[in-house]
């Protein structure tokens, strides 16, 4: 496990990775090519790790070795599963897109600062900010001896700010399963309806009123489709 975690570490740092031009070259016109496209095209991919990046640059550091650590562990506990062994193969390329989505925000907001976009307030479309932070961020690639390392540290802060959202995202998926009573302990919840109250019958005009201990507008349905139609609900006394 320890030296798992040292070879990744090696890996996500840089060091000991031989340079090579032609790769260099090759990554470099698939990055210039791509890149931008994919920044165009699916803003929801990209912009939330940029968002996080340029608004909360200590969660991401703190999510820095949190990613590391849970590769490492997800890549252990798969090969240590009859059933996950051959899911953990498929982990590098989980990898690479992961650290590609953080990677294009990352470049994106250097481009962005470099164009100096927000301090003019011009337009810029999002794929050319990313085509020059891309361009940037080979260049560096090519410098002796730290170019490696700084590189790499890039493409790290990329995969943590994107570990990061995907755990967000998880949790709001988890969260939004459980039942009510867990998922709203303690709160007091109110659904504002415009046209009124839909259980009474009959809804204000131009107003509004609220609905406590309604939890997610669960009403009765048969009372909100005779309110919605103008038809009498009898109250309580006389039902």
């Amino acid at each position: 496990m320890g030296r798992l975690f040292g070879d990744a570490l090696q890996v996500a740092l840089g060091i000991g990775v031989e340079f090579s031009f032609a790769f260099w070259l090759i990554v470099t016109v698939m990055l210039v090519i791509v890149g931008p496209l994919i920044v165009q095209v699916s803003p929801r991919v990209v912009d939330p790790p940029g968002r996080l990046i340029a608004t909360r640059p200590d969660r991401v550091a703190l999510w820095l070795p949190l990613s590391l650590a849970m590769t490492v562990g997800l890549v252990v506990f798969l090969f240590v599963t009859i059933v996950g062994a051959p899911l953990a193969l498929f982990i590098p390329l989980l990898g690479i897109f992961v650290s590609g989505a953080g990677y294009l925000a990352l470049a994106r907001i250097v481009g962005e600062r470099v164009l100096a976009v927000r301090r003019t307030g011009r337009s810029v479309p999002p794929g050319v900010s990313a085509l020059v932070g891309i361009i940037l961020f080979r260049l560096v690639r090519l410098i002796p001896f730290v170019g490696a390392f700084a590189h790499s540290m890039i493409c790290w802060i990329g995969f943590a700010a994107t570990c990061a959202v995907l755990w967000s995202m998880a949790r709001s998926w988890y969260r939004r399963r459980m039942p009510d009573s867990s998922q709203f302990a303690g709160e007091t919840l109110v659904e504002w309806y415009p046209d009124g109250d839909p259980a009474d019958g009959k809804p204000a005009i131009g107003t509004g009123r609220p609905v406590l201990g309604n939890v997610r507008g669960e009403e009765d349905d048969s009372a909100y489709r005779k309110a919605r139609r103008g038809e009498a609900v009898p109250d309580d006394d006389e039902a």
